[in-house]
């Protein structure tokens, strides 16, 4: 009798631990599922207002903008070479998209640096703007990135003029990682009062011995003793040592970009580990600079005739056909469609994954009909 009581109290004991166990197990599981929720009502999906916080003048034409959310909650997860795309005053068919020149460890903030250009439409509305002014922005996008890379590779990055912004925004995403890896930096300027950001690069250069700095203008100045001239394959060469596995972040001027590319791939450089931000700019499709085209589009079974010079994205949004949108300038891909027949113009495919393109998408947004086209959005 004793002995079967003790079995009853061992068993009981068992049973009230494993339940103690399961009951932890699904407290904490709860807690989890309440931290994604919490986490997912942080998220931002779509068109969103930004407040700006802070203005600061890196040149005389480069101004770096700093934002916080209207609804006061902080930014989430982003990556290092991103860019957000804007509304320019009360157009929402009027976009910009400036790329993200601050680390992905911020949360609190993020920022953007603009140059004003000649007859700039959103970079002249942009530096009209004030402290507590409000802009309206879609969220971060665009494939341009390091963050894929084994924390183990190599990165050199070459930029011209504002080009510079999602390389440094890469560059001290690395550093507040206190990701150790080699980073060499190669940036070309014409002239000393447009050398945004030079400070804040010579300081992270004398403080991080795993980070290096090769600033280079294109025109003499007195005032300069540094190196002058433009930045080539073999200027890289003669500053850095470089290995055919490191992988090479470009963004400046294709003159520039495509002139190093064909030196990296002469010297067996292999093209995945060369990367460039391409944006197309708005007067690529100015009606000066192009034909008119006669097409017949064939989308969700219907057939629409197609006649002039809008891109794709125009002649379905005048069409009443519904497809996404953020950018407008061919680089974060939302608003990419499938051609099944047929043949499309298109100004670039930064914003499409190696897959999509051999898969067939283009990006609405920079294409047009070259032939009668059949597509799914």
């Amino acid at each position: 009798m004793i002995s079967y009581e003790g079995l009853f109290y061992l068993v009981l004991g068992v049973s009230v631990y494993v339940i103690l166990l399961l009951s932890l197990r699904l407290i904490s599981s709860k807690s989890e599922d309440s931290d994604v929720v919490e986490n997912e009502s942080n998220g931002w999906h779509s068109k969103e207002e930004l407040v700006i916080v802070d203005i600061i003048n890196e040149t005389h034409d480069i101004k770096t903008f700093r934002f916080k959310r209207k609804n006061g909650k902080g930014f989430m997860t982003f990556l290092g070479g991103q860019f957000l795309s804007f509304q320019i005053k009360d157009d929402n068919k009027l976009l910009r998209s400036y790329s993200i020149s601050g680390s992905c460890e911020n949360r609190s903030t993020l920022q953007v640096s603009i140059k004003k250009l000649n007859n700039g439409v959103g970079s002249g509305w942009f530096h009209s703007l004030e402290v507590r002014d409000s802009v309206f922005a879609f969220p971060p996008g665009g494939l341009f990135s390091d963050d894929t890379l084994d924390s183990d590779k190599k990165r050199i990055f070459v930029g011209g003029g504002i080009g510079i912004t999602p390389l440094l925004s890469m560059i001290k995403t690395n550093i507040d990682r206190s990701n150790r890896i080699p980073l060499a930096l190669f940036y070309g300027m014409n002239s000393v009062k447009d050398m945004a950001f030079h400070k804040e690069l010579q300081l992270l250069e004398d403080t991080y011995d795993n980070f290096s700095y090769f600033p280079i203008l294109s025109n003499k100045d007195e005032s300069w003793s540094g190196d002058t001239g433009f930045i080539s394959y073999d200027y890289i060469t003669s500053k850095l040592s470089i290995d055919k596995n490191d992988n090479f972040y470009f963004c400046g001027p294709p003159v520039m970009t495509d002139s190093i590319t064909d030196g990296l791939i002469k010297n067996g450089h292999v093209l995945e580990h060369i990367h460039s931000e391409k944006f197309a700019s708005p007067v690529a499709f100015n009606p000066d600079n192009i034909s008119a085209v006669d097409a017949d589009i064939i989308v969700d079974g219907k057939t629409l005739a197609y006649s002039g010079k809008d891109s794709l994205l125009e002649f379905l949004e005048a069409s009443d056909i519904d497809i996404d949108f953020a950018c407008r300038s061919g680089v974060c891909g939302a608003c990419k469609c499938k051609v099944i027949e047929g043949d499309v113009d298109a100004f670039t495919d930064s914003g499409l994954t190696p897959k999509e393109k051999s898969d067939g998408y283009v990006l609405t947004c920079v294409a047009r009909p070259k032939t009668n086209i059949k597509i799914v959005i």
